[in-house]
């Protein structure tokens, strides 16, 4: 009898931490934004690169929310062009910015950009 009561509370420990610690896995880590924005003064010679961080973007997980479309300013002087991309958290965010692709990118593009700023924003997750 003691045996069967102790493998029944066994058991049910076992189940009781699985979906626990299914619970917590479960629990989404916030989404991330980045948002940057940029003056191209060639647009000739930056389309090249334009190309490989679009699919750099895309490989790394990222989805362009928007990518120099209409600017309408609220407050302020807009920027030239914004671009906003969804990543699966800040840390994938950083992932791809820190990438030696990217790095090399930005780079490259210095000669045909002006006031290039790129930040990451955690979201905010859903309840």
């Amino acid at each position: 009898m003691k045996y069967a009561i102790g493998l029944s509370l066994m058991v049910t420990g076992g189940l009781m931490g699985a979906a626990i610690t299914h619970g917590l896995h479960a629990q989404a880590s916030p989404p991330a934004f980045s948002v940057s924005s940029i003056e191209v003064i060639d647009q000739a010679k930056y389309g090249p690169i334009q190309q490989i961080i679009t699919t750099e973007n895309q490989k790394s997980g990222g989805k362009f929310l928007t990518r120099g479309a209409r600017i309408e300013a609220v407050e302020g002087t807009p920027p030239r062009r914004v671009i906003i991309s969804q990543w699966a958290s800040v840390d994938e965010a950083k992932k791809f910015y820190n990438s030696p692709a990217i790095k090399k990118a930005f780079e490259d593009r210095k000669p045909y950009v002006r006031n290039a700023l790129t930040y990451i924003v955690e979201g905010a997750v859903e309840r």
